[in-house]
């Protein structure tokens, strides 16, 4: 098990918390232990958001769970099929 996993789990209450109050849910971790580059001390998360919320939540939920595990966190998302899109373009 990488220590990343570890950091991760040992937070787990703490950062669903975090991730309910900004609008996330069904977090998963991606690569922990390998992050970017191999770098074991990223931690990659892949998330689902509320399309209701602003988007703001995304990057103010990434900054709350670097500052709660205390190392570098990168979060995507993943596209769900009823998420709104638009019609027209931008």
């Amino acid at each position: 098990m990488s220590a990343s996993l570890d950091l991760v789990r040992s937070h787990r209450d703490q950062l669903l918390a975090l991730a309910a109050g900004h609008g996330i849910s069904n977090i998963r971790i991606i690569t922990a232990g390998a992050g970017v580059g191999g770098d074991p001390d990223v931690v990659r998360l892949l998330v689902d958001t509320d399309p209701r919320r602003p988007g703001i939540e995304f990057f103010a939920f990434a900054a709350d769970a670097e500052d709660l595990l205390a190392t570098r966190v990168e979060v995507g998302t993943s596209i769900r099929a009823d998420a709104p899109v638009r019609s027209e373009p931008l």
